[in-house]
């Protein structure tokens, strides 16, 4: 199990062995067997993901700028205070790289503002978390959104849809 976390990696335990640091040169060597068919690069400057095809052939995996999300959450057309959301990847599956949990989560502000930093480039999704009591969580409202490298993406989250009123018997 290995997750993204600020800049690095988490695992699950003490396997770590799918993780290698560069040396001074930024060289590194892999273990012959891995868990996923693509590479994953993290560093305080940026962030890369490539297929191992991919990289036997260029030789190199190059760092894009991490990514940043500004926005408001919105329930209705009024923002939405002290709500928990979180970032994560559009796919799970056996090699996906998953986002931590505690990382990639945050809590909107009396105006329903929010930010992540440090988020990898590409296609994610934004989802509020909505606690069941017992330390545990579902997700609602999955929004879907692209994050650009270097520079903020500023999203409105939520603030569509229609009010249902009725009865519940």
């Amino acid at each position: 199990y290995l997750s993204l976390g600020k800049a690095d990696f988490r695992t699950a335990g003490d396997n770590d062995v799918a993780i290698a640091r560069t040396d001074a040169q930024g060289q590194f060597s892999l273990p012959a067997l891995l868990p996923s068919p693509k590479l994953v690069a993290v560093h305080e400057s940026g962030y890369a993901e490539i297929v191992f095809d991919d990289l036997t052939t260029s030789g190199k995996a190059v760092l894009q700028p991490w990514g940043r999300i500004e926005g408001v959450l919105r329930f209705g057309t009024k923002p939405a205070p002290d709500q928990e959301i979180m970032v994560t990847q559009r796919s799970y599956g056996a090699g996906d790289l998953n986002f931590d949990f505690n990382v990639f989560k945050t809590r909107t502000d009396d105006q329903g503002r929010f930010t992540f930093t440090y988020v990898p480039p590409g296609e994610h999704q934004l989802v509020r978390l909505i606690s069941r009591g017992d330390r545990s969580w579902t997700h609602s409202h999955n929004q879907r959104i692209r994050v650009k490298a270097g520079q903020p993406t500023e999203v409105t989250y939520g603030g569509t849809g229609r009010p249902i009123i009725g009865k519940v018997v």
